[in-house]
C-alpha cells in the first residue's frame, strides 16, 4: 500500500510504553509513522497498558475500555482514572479526549506485550467467541465491534506486539508472546477487520524490531474486506 494512499489522513494511535516512548533520538513511532505516510497521527499510548483486562485505574486506559470512549466520545473515565494514575496520563487522557472521532480516519490500536507478561490480573488469550475484556481475544472482538458499530466509517489498523527479547518464553497466563500476535491476526480476519499489520512478532525467530520494520519497510496491510 503505498504510503499516499494515506496522505492527509487524520489517524489516532492507541498503544503502551512503545507507543508514548522516544525510542528513536526525538521522535516517537507515532511521529515515525506520521513521518513516512503523510497522515496527522494523535499519540495516545501509555505505559503499562494492555489490550484486555487491567488493575484498577489501569483498566480504564485497556482497548476494550477505550473503545466504549471512542464510541461515546465520553473519556471522563479516562480522565479521572489519570488523576490518580499520574505522572503522563492527564496529558495523555487529554489527547485522547481533544481529537474529535467523527472526523477520525484512522484508528492504529497497538497493545499486546503488557497483556503478555501481565500478572493481577492476568491476560489468557482467550478464545474466538469472547467478547468481553476478560481475555486477550475478547477484548480484541469487543473494541472492533464497539467501535465499527459506533463509527462504521473508521479504519482500524491493529499492529502485533514487536518481537523482544522474552519472545519463545511463557509470560503471565502461560503463553508465548508469538501466541498474542497470531491471536490478534486471527480475530482481526474473523472480525473482517479492514486493516491489520503483521509487525516481528509474528515470526518467533526474527530479530526485526519495530524500529527497523518502520524504517525500512513500506506499510504493507492485508485487505480484509468488511462488506
Amino acid at each position: 500500500m503505498p504510503a499516499s494512499q494515506f496522505a492527509g489522513k487524520i489517524g489516532a494511535h492507541f498503544g503502551d510504553s512503545i507507543i508514548e516512548s522516544v525510542i528513536w533520538p526525538g521522535i516517537t513511532p507515532t511521529a515515525k509513522i506520521a513521518q513516512r505516510t503523510g497522515m496527522t497521527i494523535t499519540n495516545c499510548g501509555g505505559g503499562g497498558t494492555r489490550m484486555a483486562n487491567h488493575a484498577a485505574n489501569y483498566d480504564k486506559f485497556s482497548f476494550y475500555r477505550l473503545a466504549d470512549a471512542i464510541a461515546s466520545g465520553d473519556f471522563s473515565q479516562q480522565i479521572a482514572a489519570a488523576t490518580v494514575i499520574g505522572g503522563t496520563f492527564p496529558a495523555i487522557a487529554a489527547r485522547m479526549a481533544s481529537v474529535d472521532y467523527s472526523l477520525l480516519d484512522y484508528l492504529i490500536p497497538s497493545f499486546g506485550t503488557n497483556d503478555f507478561t501481565g500478572a493481577g490480573p492476568t491476560c489468557p488469550i482467550g478464545t474466538n467467541a469472547d467478547i468481553t475484556g476478560a481475555t486477550f481475544k475478547g477484548a480484541i472482538n469487543y473494541g472492533i465491534q464497539t467501535i465499527m458499530t459506533a463509527r462504521p466509517n473508521l479504519k482500524l489498523i491493529f499492529t502485533t506486539p514487536i518481537w523482544r527479547t522474552l519472545d519463545g518464553t511463557a509470560g503471565g497466563a502461560g503463553s508465548q508472546l508469538i501466541d498474542y500476535a497470531n491471536a490478534m491476526l486471527e480475530v482481526c480476519a474473523l472480525n473482517r477487520c479492514q486493516w491489520s499489520i503483521c509487525t516481528a512478532a509474528a515470526s518467533s525467530t526474527s530479530s526485526t524490531t519495530f524500529i527497523g520494520w518502520v524504517l525500512e519497510t513500506e506499510l504493507t496491510p492485508t485487505i480484509l474486506d468488511r462488506t
